[in-house]
């Protein structure tokens, strides 16, 4: 069995980006660079994809509560559509990304914390609370 996985990444200009393979983190020596910008990569979240559960993920609409300005696309004079501006995002902190972090589990998203993090009730309780106010962001940003 081999050991699959993908980070989840932002550039400094706040473009999502997906790297896959054995991609070095932003923090060696050569930092992978933005598809879209081209930019270098300040964030990653990492993701395990080896049994197929995604454990670590930050789940596209839960990701949503970073969105800093939407997507724009317009139409031209033939019908197409033709994406003008990205989304961009703002940077999660580390416990917005520690409280995030899920897994596929059967058919839906599970939190890997607080099943999986730390006993400490005040870390818990916080990391409880910070769940839900970026649940209630993602919820109220635009789709």
């Amino acid at each position: 069995m081999s050991y699959e996985t993908y980070f989840q990444a932002l550039c400094e200009n706040g473009h999502y980006n997906q790297l896959q393979g054995r991609t070095r983190a932003p923090d060696s020596d050569s930092s992978p660079e933005c598809n879209i910008c081209k930019s270098k990569i300040v964030w990653t979240n990492i993701v395990d994809d080896t049994n197929g559960d995604h454990w670590g993920i930050i789940p596209p609409d839960l990701f949503k509560a970073f969105l800093k300005s939407s997507s724009k696309v317009e139409t031209c004079n033939l019908g197409h559509q033709h994406l003008i501006f990205h989304e961009v995002y703002n940077l999660p902190t580390e416990e917005e990304r520690l409280a995030l972090r899920s897994y596929k589990d059967s058919f839906s998203w599970t939190f890997i914390f607080p099943k999986h993090m730390p006993k400490s009730y005040r870390t818990r309780t916080r990391l409880i609370n910070l769940q839900k106010q970026l649940k209630e962001r993602a919820a109220r940003a635009p789709k």
